[in-house]
């Protein structure tokens, strides 16, 4: 495996290429279309050709990651292809392919379960749960017959409470198991030990310390400065109401986004689907699954760090969708720049986040559909529009900062944990590191194939939206690259 500095570079040229994505698909269909180079049926060859390619991708990376001799794999993969072919009629061919590829890599997930050479152990015991997995997906799949019985208001509400009530109960508890298996400590030793970063900056702000100046802040401004607002009886309960309330805020918005993006005929059980895969996938997967934890006691893997990013998609998804007859809800310019501004405020982390996702976003609205000619002037005026907003937001900063301690915060007050990451490892190439790169793939194919069908579209916008999520989000596992951090992105996969 490389090292860290040529797996950043790469990082950095790949998110380059995925933020100018929507440039690509136009020029390319564009010429074909006027050149009648490539017909609907060459289209459809490519099209079957690319979800074919990320199929044997999600095989080859079990390959890679040592996990072919799992027992489920085989179980799913003939599951899924009888059901297919028993039922070829009604389910989709491009999401049975995307469903069948993300079960057959999610094996190289639980790396709790390898053994000494690095395979994955698998219990038959186990089987009946993907055997249930399997035909909940084909269920799914079922789209006639799901976009025909449409979910009455009553009965959505009826999740929607269910699903807030049971989140609320995970988000503000602290565990079912009394001990970890990190090395045998308790969860309040787990707690203690990750709130610590969380407590030590904002007792020192309240004892009068600047901060990024006489001590950095690990996770950034924004939660320093709620928890010293919070400590009424100690910084310790300050952690636990904000790390709860986020997570619970969080989840709530991976679920709307997710809500928001299945789009109309929503049947209920697609809705409890839904609610189930986002409360495994952000409060269960993202909490050391091995022990059954909370993400209370593990705060700096859900709301506390990711928040300010969901919930600009949410917004900017929210906005493609609520009104496409009004200019100012498909550009959604005034609330995006806000949110980005808070997520810059947020910490560091969030504002590489937030920008990953914003600028690219907002240079596409901004030239979707200009011509050929006016391209580069457009690509011209919403770069230097990015960059006033940047330089306003960092002379406001540095204003508010000199107006409350009567100077500037130092570089190393800002960037030090940044320079210096706590616990920095490499990344293991026979690790789940391949189910992030699967998932990259299955990504890039479907909007293309989504811009290919509907061109410039609310869908295709959308997808984009989620695709740079996914991205910006994956540089929390570049730091401190051990296989569970990847599974505490698995909202965003």
């Amino acid at each position: 495996m490389p090292d860290k500095q040529t797996i950043l570079f790469a990082y950095a040229l790949l998110g380059i290429a995925l933020a100018l994505i929507p440039f690509v698909p136009r020029r390319l269909f564009a010429r074909a279309q006027s050149t009648q180079a490539w017909n609907t049926p060459t289209l459809d060859r490519v099209e079957r050709w690319g979800s074919a390619l990320s199929l044997g991708f999600a095989l080859a990376s079990l390959y890679w990651s040592q996990s072919l001799a799992s027992p489920a794999l085989a179980s799913i993969a003939v599951v899924l292809a009888l059901l297919f072919v028993l039922d070829r009629g009604h389910i989709d061919r491009d999401q049975a392919i995307g469903a069948l590829a993300g079960l057959i890599i999610a094996a190289t997930l639980p790396w709790w379960r390898r053994d000494d050479a690095g395979l994955l152990t698998m219990s038959w015991t186990s089987l009946p749960v993907y055997f249930l997995a399997s035909l909940l997906v084909c269920h799914a799949l079922r789209l006639p017959e799901l976009q025909a019985r449409p979910s009455r208001v009553a009965v959505r509400g009826l999740i929607a409470l269910g699903f807030v009530l049971v989140a609320a109960m995970i988000c503000f508890g602290t565990g079912v198991f009394p001990s970890s298996a990190m090395d045998g400590r308790t969860v309040g030793d787990a707690a203690w030990h990750h709130w610590g970063a969380y407590v030590g900056p904002s007792e020192m702000v309240l004892a009068g310390a600047r901060l990024f100046h006489d001590v950095p802040a690990q996770y950034g401004l924004g939660p320093t400065l709620l928890i010293a607002a919070l400590c009424s009886d100690s910084c310790w309960t300050g952690v636990y109401w904000l790390a709860g309330f986020c997570n619970l805020a969080f989840v709530i918005s991976i679920t709307a986004i997710g809500y928001k993006l299945r789009g109309a005929g929503r049947t209920t059980a697609e809705i409890a689907v839904l609610a189930l895969l986002c409360l495994f996938c952000c409060l269960l997967w993202t909490a050391y699954p091995v022990d059954l934890g909370t993400p209370i006691v593990w705060p700096s893997v859900g709301g506390m760090r990711f928040l300010p990013v969901v919930v600009l998609v949410l917004l900017l998804v929210w906005k493609e969708t609520a009104d496409h007859r009004n200019d100012g809800h498909r550009q959604p310019t005034r609330w995006g720049h806000l949110a980005w501004a808070i997520g810059i405020l947020w910490s560091p982390e969030s504002a590489f986040c937030v920008t990953f996702v914003w600028w690219p976003y907002y240079l596409w609205r901004q030239c979707a559909g200009a011509a050929t000619g006016d391209l580069a002037a457009n690509v011209g005026r919403a770069v230097l529009t990015l960059l006033l907003y940047m330089a306003g937001l960092i002379g406001f900063f540095i204003s508010v900062y000199w107006l409350a301690y009567s100077t500037t915060p130092t570089r190393v007050g800002l960037l030090a944990y940044f320079l210096h990451p706590p616990g920095a490892e490499p990344i293991n190439p026979g690790g789940a590191v391949w189910f992030f790169l699967a998932m990259l793939a299955l990504g890039v194919v479907s909007l293309f194939n989504i811009y290919r069908r509907t061109g410039d579209s609310v869908q295709f916008r959308r997808a984009f939206l989620v695709l740079l999520l996914a991205y910006g989000t994956f540089s929390y596992f570049l730091g401190r690259s051990v296989d569970n951090n990847l599974l505490n992105l698995m909202p965003y996969q």
